[in-house]
């Protein structure tokens, strides 16, 4: 969970988890680091220290562009914590999530931490809830005071 090998916080992640410490209600930030170096894995530590220790939001919403990465984390996160409902969105159901029976589908994004893919993300973002497709409303407003992590954003970026 965002460790080295010998099982320390990495700098970065120490550093982060300081300054949501030290911030106040009207702040945000923005942290960047290589691929592999734990930001996905230290979530439930982040999600811990903004909406419990802090109480600045609601959820954690993980975004990421392909539902087999939405799958590995959503089963990586089930797993890890057990006393926070974690839920997903893709447009339609992992196959290995749903081979074993123990997934939990959250299209309004109402779960405590949520792992999507980008389009149903930007459906909900843009007003147009995937749970409710076609009707003139929604409940598109759980995004605010979500905490929001979006992953391999150089995935979804044109390549030329």
């Amino acid at each position: 969970m965002g460790r080295d090998l010998k099982g320390e916080l990495r700098v970065g992640v120490e550093k982060l988890l300081d300054a949501i410490k030290k911030m106040d209600d009207a702040f945000y930030i923005v942290f960047e680091a290589p691929t592999g170096y734990g930001k996905t894995t230290s979530s439930p530590k982040i999600y811990h220290e903004v909406v419990e220790y802090k109480g600045i939001a609601s959820r954690l919403i993980h975004v990421l562009p392909y539902r087999s990465i939405v799958d590995q984390l959503y089963m990586f996160l089930h797993d890890k914590i057990k006393d926070k409902t974690v839920g997903y969105q893709a447009l339609s159901i992992p196959a290995p999530i749903s081979q074993i029976g123990i997934f939990l589908k959250s299209p309004f994004f109402f779960s405590d931490i949520v792992v999507t893919t980008i389009d149903s993300f930007t459906y909900n973002l843009m007003k147009i809830p995937v749970g409710e497709y076609g009707k003139r409303s929604g409940h598109y407003e759980v995004l605010r005071g979500s905490i929001l992590s979006v992953s391999y954003t150089h995935l979804t970026l044109p390549t030329n």
